[in-house]
C-alpha cells in the first residue's frame, strides 16, 4: 500500500500505524541522505575571489 507523504503527515499522529511510520521515517531518511550528499558537493563548487576594497572615491567622477 503506497500512500502519499503529505496525506501521512496530515493524519493524526494517533492514528498512523507501524506501517506508516515506517514510511515516514524511510522517507526522512532518504531526504536526509540526499541533504548530506549536497553538502558534500557543495564544498567543492568553486569559490568566489574576495571583492576588492574601494578606497579612493572621487565625488566629481559620480557627478556629485
Amino acid at each position: 500500500m503506497s500512500t502519499d507523504i503529505s496525506e501521512l503527515f496530515a493524519r493524526d499522529p494517533e492514528s498512523l500505524t507501524d506501517q506508516d511510520l515506517d514510511t515516514i521515517v524511510a522517507h526522512l531518511q532518504t531526504l536526509r541522505a540526499q541533504f548530506m550528499l549536497g553538502a558534500k558537493t557543495a564544498g567543492t563548487m568553486k569559490k568566489k575571489a574576495p571583492k576588492e576594497k574601494v578606497t579612493n572615491i572621487d565625488l566629481g567622477e559620480l557627478g556629485l
